[in-house]
């Protein structure tokens, strides 16, 4: 028997996919009034670490599960508000461009208010005070996190630390973050 020869291009079979994807996944705020959208884009983040199997992208999906929580604006606190508010007016006395002027009156202004880094660390302080995690305080670990996380963003390397452990613990603190601020009053 001879089989007729055929070229790999022959093989190729054709497929067409629609892919659906529903993301709604809304609560019902008034069955659970203490229940936000912050908690929903956080919660999101934390479920979608679990299906990544890159342990960088999982470690900065748990990150941001907690710097979703944040609340939005949060001023510093009143000394440095008017520290920044006196030096404000003296920019335009600078020996700089319009541009330059600008850009100095604006990075002035936004240190009124805290980044996000200082506003999960208050946050972080406010509910889970007195745990660990790592073997360090809430502080200090998500101190550590917030490094690796920098240096990953900034440079493609997490820096040091068992990567796995670290991550399983910030895991744990976001689960126990979300669980603290969704059980008021317990």
């Amino acid at each position: 028997h001879s089989f007729p020869t055929r070229r790999s291009s022959d093989l190729f079979i054709g497929q067409d996919v629609e892919l659906i994807v529903n993301t709604d996944f809304s609560i019902n705020y008034c069955a659970y009034p203490y229940w936000t959208g912050q908690m929903d884009a956080s919660l999101s983040l934390l479920t979608a670490s679990v299906s990544v199997n890159d342990i960088r992208i999982k470690f900065l999906l748990c990150l941001m599960s907690i710097e979703a929580l944040a609340p939005d604006s949060e001023p510093q606190d009143a000394g440095l508000v008017a520290a920044v508010d006196s030096l404000l007016p003296k920019v335009d006395e600078l020996d700089l461009s319009h541009e330059q002027k600008e850009t100095l009156k604006s990075k002035l202004g936004g240190m009124k208010e805290k980044n996000i880094a200082q506003k999960a660390r208050g946050l972080l302080q406010t509910y889970l005070s007195g745990k660990e995690y790592n073997g360090l305080s809430v502080s200090k670990f998500f101190n550590q996190c917030y490094k690796m996380r920098s240096s990953f963003v900034h440079s493609g390397s997490l820096g040091k630390g068992d990567i796995d452990l670290i991550c399983r613990d910030l895991k744990r603190m976001c689960i126990d973050l979300l669980t603290a601020i969704s059980n008021p009053g317990c």
